[in-house]
């Protein structure tokens, strides 16, 4: 079985390398004039894993998210920042340096709010979850006689009426069951007509069947 050729980097075409590494000779020329957005050292970049600032900022992204609870914990943190004040000694301007070390304590210290901003959205959110209210009972009177239906349903056009309200207005077990439905999702209690839209004080069901599913519907 022949065995599968070593890839190559589709930038510099050597095997063992990749277009996303720092390493490549492609990235180093590209990179060779120009400063790291991150360490502002020339023939570095945002890419390259050695870069200080990028692992500085990778392990204070580690400790953030592994404080067990951000919301008391992170403050300790978060007031003892301090960045090694030699980091950008390559750079002759004090004034750039000292902007440079601003800019990146605030970035370390926007890791740690971040952490308790999720933190605390995460747990209004399963709060509002635990705290919703429950869909209401839909309350209405279901009379023991019978009352004989003869039309079609005017809600679905498709089954004959089987529920009749003490408004007269009649509709199918099935159009009525998403009445009900409808009045819980508005979290209301009070069920009414959907033709006259009156208050259905009481429901009367055509034949045994109706009246049974009428019941566990209460």
């Amino acid at each position: 079985m022949s065995q599968c050729a070593p890839r190559k980097c589709s930038q510099c075409r050597q095997e063992g390398c990749n277009k996303s590494k720092a390493t490549c000779p492609v990235n180093v020329a590209r990179n060779l004039n120009t400063q790291c957005d991150l360490c502002r050292r020339e023939g570095c970049n945002s890419l390259n894993p050695e870069c200080p600032v990028k692992m500085l900022l990778h392990h204070h992204n580690s400790v953030a998210n592994s404080i067990s609870n951000p919301i008391t914990m992170v403050g300790r943190f978060y007031s003892q920042i301090n960045v090694n004040p030699n980091l950008y000694d390559h750079i002759e301007n004090i004034t750039l340096r000292e902007i440079y070390l601003k800019e990146l304590t605030e970035k370390i210290q926007s890791i740690y709010i971040t952490v308790v901003v999720n933190n605390i959205t995460n747990a209004i959110t399963v709060q509002q979850a635990q705290t919703e209210i429950p869909l209401k009972t839909v309350e209405f009177d279901l009379l023991q006689e019978y009352k004989m239906c003869t039309e079609d349903c005017g809600v679905c056009y498709d089954n004959p009426c089987n529920v009749t309200f003490n408004c007269n207005h009649q509709l199918c077990i099935e159009c009525f069951k998403g009445n009900i439905t409808a009045t819980k999702s508005k979290k209301s209690q009070i069920l009414k007509c959907p033709f006259c839209r009156g208050t259905a004080e009481t429901v009367q069901a055509s034949d045994k069947n109706t009246h049974d599913t009428l019941v566990k519907l209460k």
